[in-house]
């Protein structure tokens, strides 16, 4: 007789015979032989090397349920007793023969150990209980996620623009690791193409975005460095209106082998196989707005001493711009206009100043200053106007110091042939300008005076120049 196979019906005949009072006969009996719970297989196999995010499971024969022993089964880091699985172990809802074991996260290039303990998990049965009563353990090593290059800042597009102080950096999607050994991050590279123009965005494949552009010069004062997944290119400001590329070699980055982005005479390609090293990207710079640094006497302060000069610092050098009129600077009170001489100072430690003179303050007297949008001027025009208020001590004091600056005066005011300079500085060059911003005369070398015979009448800008900086004021010609 072959012997039965394991979950087949069977039907067993019998006789059962009484003693001479007859028989009692059993026609059949049906039962079932049980299959018993087996393992089919088991992720990641014993001893690979896989992915940093394996699928984790078993798989056995029968549909399955938890047992006594269930919360006992482990995943963890060879060598610890921290057990990553905690809480995440179930049976799988689509497949009730799959045991899954999660996790939050595994380590790159690590070994770990997953223990299914004896009488953790049982076939599902009506009939008989039926626990799985050997242990299950094996190993499995991660591997090395590749690093996927994931934002540029400024960003790769088309027609970008960013400001000059935007910061340099590349996000990645895993952590990085460099330099690799011989390499430094020192090779990394940031350069200003001159010459170049930027295009408009162009809808044809693929866009040009730049012209021109044939000479690069690179940028000193920079410093390359990882944290984290980010790699920082820290600055200390781009020049307005240029165009900068980024290159990172090849290698420098550990797990980046090849370009994914490259540039060939201004036009964006992608090359194939696709990979992720930035080498190299492009980016324009914008013009920086001016804005205010500081502000004396500042908004809203009051007990200012009357004879306070009013100074506005600003971010860039100011200069003045088509049609300025220093006039439309202006200093209010409630009985009208102060009288004010305005004029620009540029300073050897990069500070640039707008300074606005008077003959004195009146006092407990409430001040409003405005300077309008478009009055002053560098690369770039005020972007708003400059308007502030301040009010005046109640008594006749005074600053013991008015403004710290390099002092430079001009007479006669209005002048008719001659305009004398006296300055604590020597006078290394004089320009006039009239006041579309044209340069009608100049003088260099150490000089004092200036003629101005020669000037049809009205009103000038002039512009001196020391060895601490430069002064514009504005005088007449009569």
């Amino acid at each position: 007789m072959p012997l039965p196979t394991p979950g087949a019906n069977y039907q067993i005949a019998f006789e059962i015979r009484s003693n001479g009072n007859g028989r009692i006969a059993i026609d059949s009996l049906i039962f079932t032989l049980l299959e018993g719970l087996d393992l089919v297989e088991f992720r990641p196999e014993d001893s690979t090397t896989t992915s940093m995010t394996p699928e984790v499971y078993a798989l056995f024969n029968r549909n399955i349920e938890p047992d006594a022993n269930f919360a006992d089964i482990t995943l963890v880091k060879v060598g610890t007793t921290v057990n990553l699985a905690e809480g995440r172990v179930s049976v799988n809802d689509g497949n009730r023969r799959r045991l899954d074991i999660r996790y939050a996260a595994l380590e790159e290039n690590t070994d770990y150990v997953v223990t299914i303990p004896a009488s953790a998990i049982r076939a599902v049965s009506e009939l008989v209980a039926m626990p799985y009563t050997e242990p299950i353990t094996w190993t499995f090593t991660t591997g090395v996620t590749p690093t996927v290059l994931s934002t540029l800042t400024p960003a790769l597009t088309a027609g970008n623009r960013v400001m000059p102080t935007t910061p340099i950096s590349v996000l990645f999607t895993g952590t990085l690791v460099a330099p690799r050994e011989g390499r430094s991050l020192d090779e990394i590279t940031v350069h200003r193409i001159t010459g170049a123009t930027l295009n408009d965005p162009n809808p044809e494949s693929p866009p040009q975005i730049w012209s021109g552009g044939t000479a690069s010069e690179p940028l000193t004062g920079f410093t390359p460095r990882i944290e984290g997944m980010t790699l920082h290119i820290d600055h200390n400001g781009l020049a307005e209106s240029a165009l900068y590329e980024v290159r990172i070699p090849r290698g420098v980055i550990d797990r980046l082998d090849t370009n994914i982005i490259h540039y060939r005479d201004g036009y964006l390609s992608v090359q194939a196989p696709l990979s992720y090293t930035v080498s190299p990207w492009i980016f324009f710079t914008s013009i920086l707005p001016i804005d205010v640094l500081s502000r004396v006497p500042a908004p809203n302060a009051t007990n200012v001493a009357l004879n306070t000069a009013i100074v506005v610092r600003a971010n860039k050098p100011l200069t003045m711009i088509e049609e300025a009129d220093f006039g439309k600077v202006t200093v209010t009170h409630p009985g009208g206009p102060l009288d004010v001489r305005t004029g620009l100072h540029s300073h050897e430690d990069s500070t640039h100043v707008l300074v606005i003179e008077h003959d004195g303050f009146a006092a407990a007297t409430t001040y409003t200053v405005t300077v309008p949008f478009g009055e002053m001027g560098a690369s770039s025009v005020l972007a708003d106007t400059w308007t502030w208020s301040f009010t005046t001590a109640s008594d006749n004091s005074i600053a013991d110091i008015v403004f710290e600056l390099f002092m430079v005066m001009i007479y006669p005011n209005p002048a008719v042939d001659v305009l004398n300079i006296k300055s604590e500085e020597p006078v290394t060059r004089i320009e006039i300008f009239n006041l579309n911003g044209q340069l009608v005369k100049q003088a260099h070398g150490d000089q004092n005076r200036i003629s101005v015979a020669d000037l049809s009448n009205g009103t000038y800008l002039v512009r001196i120049t020391t060895q601490k900086g430069a002064v514009t004021q504005r005088f007449v010609k009569q």
